[in-house]
């Protein structure tokens, strides 16, 4: 981090995953979570934001639609996550049941 400007550093502390360091704003995966969702990767509210792979690695368990609440990952950052999760190529059935979920992704995409 020593390498970043001044505009940079005021950035960085907000927007990139605590754990990977991933931008979490320009991959499309600024999101909220359910409280209790959230309490189970350990960081207090508003202590920080995660990565998808991040947060799943810290609750132990794949994130489901019903995880999300009031904002959601964009749908590409979304069919990005769940298809390298399944190792395929070919989205998975998640990714219309979220858009199912969201009203077509809330036009977030």
């Amino acid at each position: 981090m020593d390498d970043l400007d001044e505009d940079e550093a005021r950035y960085y502390p907000r927007f990139f995953c605590l754990d990977c360091r991933t931008d979490t704003c320009e991959s499309g995966e600024y999101y909220m979570v359910a409280d209790n969702v959230w309490a189970a990767s350990g960081l207090a509210p508003n202590g920080g934001m995660l990565c998808l792979v991040c947060l799943e690695r810290r609750i132990g368990r794949p994130l489901t639609s019903e995880d999300f609440a009031a904002l959601w990952p964009t749908a590409s950052a979304w069919e990005r996550h769940i298809t390298a999760r399944a190792g395929s190529a070919d989205p998975p059935e998640q990714l219309e049941i979220w858009q199912a979920n969201t009203k077509e992704g809330l036009s977030n995409a």
